[in-house]
């Protein structure tokens, strides 16, 4: 079973009791507690903190501090719950509320990313950046031992050198920021950045014009003029001045604006955060809907189902009942031909075999007239379904 709290609850557990007493209240270890804490960015009690509780001497609280640019505000100790869950959802929560207003998002986001530049060469570069270097400089021996060798290097030409410093920068910034960059792909085609809990992307393309510049590999000449293009790849839309798209202009480099994209992916990740919980809870509202139509369908199939057997029981009923009345007919009709048959031979003319026939018949109208058996036994056999005695 899974267990949602938010940070400050978490937070105000494990500054009222051990983690260990807390673990146990969710199930879980104290080192899962910790990770946690951890995780959320939640201050737990040094060591030592709580034999001077004991002891009732002086012992400082540490605050909470505010939630991190994308951070969820909620903790879940147990297995998730799943896209399409198959418990029925209880009370719904209320819908998000984000007390933080965007213009003092972007001024955190802006503190966090402090000064950006762009440096003018590769000399010191991100541990991603320097992979990539790596990887491209055993290209450039296997290229030298053979020349027939088909993978060149990436990242000589003008253009995509160039590219590889715009992405060092950006990765440069977001590491000081205190978030975790990260790409794919051997050009380092799509790059991430994990700003708390959610995953921002971007790319720097080159803009491509008709048939020129299909790639930066071509000529030197033509690659140093190769435009680029640096977008946030995303769904929704930024706050009022927080751009997702820039690129190469007569009057304006991207290294220019290199520093306001760094901002921008910073607060796009508080934008998806802010945007996946509102997601959330409509679909929760959704699903709780669902549920409930799914149970009112049911409720009525049941009804439905409930009445459909109750019109047979008693269409069986029926039918039995005109058997019955058909039997007694016959039973009656049989007794009244047996008497007939006895007054018509009054001479004793074979009357032994007549008086084993006329038992014979007589047998046969009783054990066909219902009426012989028990009226508990002739009331039994139709008995209609008493109120309640169905499974609902």
């Amino acid at each position: 079973m899974a267990h949602e709290l938010s940070r400050q609850a978490l937070y105000n557990l494990v500054w009222g009791k051990a983690k260990t007493e807390v673990a146990k209240d969710f199930g879980v270890s104290d080192v899962a507690v910790g990770k946690a804490c951890k995780k959320a960015n939640i201050p737990v009690p040094p060591r030592g903190y709580w034999a001077m509780r004991e002891a009732q001497r002086h012992r400082l609280k540490i605050p909470l501090p505010a939630r991190g640019l994308g951070q969820s505000d909620t903790i879940t100790f147990g297995p998730r719950r799943g896209w399409w869950p198959q418990e029925p959802i209880g009370e719904l929560p209320s819908p998000p509320e984000f007390s933080e207003p965007m213009d003092s998002v972007i001024r955190r986001a802006q503190q966090m990313a402090g000064k950006v530049t762009v440096p003018r060469n590769l000399d010191n570069p991100h541990l991603l950046v320097a992979k990539l270097l790596e990887q491209d400089e055993l290209r450039r021996q296997k290229v030298a031992e053979s020349k027939y060798y088909w993978d060149k290097p990436r990242f000589e030409a003008p253009a995509a050198r160039r590219r590889l410093r715009l992405i060092n920068a950006l990765f440069l910034a977001l590491a000081r920021a205190g978030y975790r960059p990260d790409c794919s792909g051997q050009d380092a085609d799509e790059l991430f950045a994990h700003v708390g809990d959610q995953l921002v992307r971007f790319i720097i393309v080159p803009i491509k014009k008709g048939k020129q510049h299909d790639h930066m590999f071509g000529d030197e000449a033509a690659s140093a003029r190769l435009p680029l293009r640096l977008s946030i790849e995303s769904c929704v839309d930024g706050p009022p001045g927080i751009g997702k798209a820039w690129q190469d202009t007569d009057n304006q480099r991207l290294e220019a604006v290199i520093p306001e994209a760094v901002v921008s992916i910073l607060v796009f990740g508080e934008v998806h955060y802010r945007a996946n919980a509102i997601n959330q809870h409509e679909w929760l509202v959704e699903r709780k809907h669902d549920q409930e139509e799914a149970i009112r369908k049911a409720r009525e199939l049941a009804e439905r189902q409930k009445r459909e057997a109750q019109l047979k029981r008693e269409q069986e009923r029926r039918q039995i009942l005109f058997v019955q009345a058909r039997n007694w007919k016959q039973a009656a009709d049989v007794r009244e031909f047996v008497a007939a048959a006895r007054e018509h031979n009054a001479a004793p003319l074979h009357l032994e075999e007549l008086e084993a026939w006329a038992s014979w018949a007589l047998s046969e109208a009783e054990a066909l007239d219902p009426l012989s058996a028990s009226l508990t036994n002739l009331l039994g056999s139709a008995e209609p379904e008493k109120p309640g005695s169905s499974d609902e």
